[in-house]
């Protein structure tokens, strides 16, 4: 795997090098508050929203009657690469973690809470391969991967289990899930519209994001769009506008990564249109609120992404800056994306100072995002501005080589 670090670091594994300091600069307590949920499993409404779903599902979706269509898991979150140890130590929330599920104690916690309930039970092995898929990076341990089962198919919650299934490995060893004839299969002749649709989507994001051939995706995209009815007609308005939502955001990124930036905007148009009606559907339930907010972050973020794709500039995206303020100010993918549209248009100041906050988000996109803020301040030439800057560095990355870098400066 590509490393995600863009600097020079100190070697992880080096004693010395591994020191830790109170931070002056990094607010480690408000970060703790949005990754906790990845340390200890209970859930936090005000944390980020990717570390809250594996506890979603062990604090709500499994104490759910097994006939409730929410007692399975909906998220499109998941665990990619080794993000969650790293975060996690960068936190100081957890002994140093190999990333196994074998070894990690949080794992091990949910799967002994399950024991009581049928090892071998479908709804049981859908939940934990989606509460491990949020969680862990490395393979799904053997007795729950069944991908070549064909008894599953035919049944809606064994599809799910399917799709869950594909979709953890895929996002492990994307290059060597090239191919899925499982989600194919899925996609074409699932029980379910929201399967279908889903094993569509999965497909079609691979295609555009990691396999960069997005002609290649277009008739998974035209297969999930033509169930948006169905999906309408079978689910309850709240669920099939939330699933709708995820789909359109892809379809929205399929039209930016083509130049067609007006088509991308009329996906995104209509994506926030089924995002206000899902939320004109809920009812107060903490579950269906989560996988809408869920929906919401995501669209939020391809929304900023897009304005700074197409040139956009910061007054430009004042009404998603407005919203990501007020929602998740601390987000650091998308305040990311502002702070590069800053960037872009000449603004430095701002863009450091958004580069900045999005640190403050921990996590590892907080370290590119602080080395990139000290890249601005080193363009800005303010001696006082480039020490906070590689101070942040080295305290949302203590493993960051700051001599190394001032060499290279």
């Amino acid at each position: 795997m590509t490393s995600p670090f863009a600097y020079p670091r100190l070697d992880p594994t080096d004693p010395a090098a591994a020191r830790r300091r109170v931070p002056a600069l990094f607010d480690l307590d408000r970060a703790r508050r949005l990754w906790g949920p990845w340390a200890s499993l209970d859930d936090d409404a005000s944390a980020h929203i990717v570390p809250r779903h594996a506890a979603v599902i062990r604090s709500a979706v499994a104490t759910l009657p097994a006939d409730d269509p929410l007692a399975r898991p909906w998220a499109q979150a998941h665990a990619t690469g080794p993000f969650r140890r790293f975060t996690l130590d960068q936190l100081a929330l957890a002994e140093p973690l190999d990333d196994s599920t074998a070894s990690d104690p949080v794992i091990a916690a949910f799967q002994r809470e399950r024991r009581d309930a049928d090892p071998r039970a479908t709804l049981r092995r859908l939940q934990l391969v989606a509460a491990v898929g949020a969680l862990a990076a490395d393979p799904l341990p053997s007795e729950q991967r069944g991908g070549a089962d064909d008894s599953l198919y035919g049944s809606p919650i064994g599809e799910h289990l399917l799709y869950e299934i594909e979709r953890f490995e895929r996002a492990r060893d994307p290059e060597g899930a090239r191919e899925s004839p499982v989600l194919e299969r899925l996609a074409v002749s699932a029980v379910e519209p929201v399967t279908r649709l889903l094993a569509a989507k999965n497909l079609a994001n691979y295609l555009i994001l990691d396999f960069g051939v997005p002609e290649a995706a277009r008739p998974w995209l035209h297969r999930g769009a033509a169930l948006y009815d169905e999906l309408r007609a079978r689910s309850e308005p709240w669920f099939a506008h939330t699933m709708i939502v995820h789909f359109e955001r892809l379809v929205a990124l399929y039209w930016a990564v083509s130049g067609r930036i007006d088509e991308a905007r009329r996906s995104l148009d209509r994506a926030f249109g089924s995002l206000e009606r899902a939320a004109e559907d809920l009812r107060g339930d903490a579950l269906p609120a989560y996988y809408v907010a869920e929906a919401r972050s995501f669209l939020l973020g391809v929304a900023v992404r897009l304005q700074a794709r197409s040139g956009g500039t910061f007054d430009g995206v004042a009404e998603l800056v407005e919203a990501l303020d007020r929602e998740e100010p601390f987000n650091p993918e998308t305040r990311m994306a502002v702070a590069e549209i800053c960037a872009a248009s000449g603004d430095l100041p701002s863009a450091a100072e958004q580069y900045e906050q999005a640190a403050q988000g921990g996590g590892v996109t907080a370290t590119k995002a602080a080395y990139r803020g000290y890249e601005i301040r080193r363009r800005l030439g303010a001696h006082d501005g480039i020490e906070r800057a590689l101070t942040l560095l080295t305290e949302v990355d203590r493993f960051a080589d700051v001599d190394a870098l001032i060499a290279r400066a």
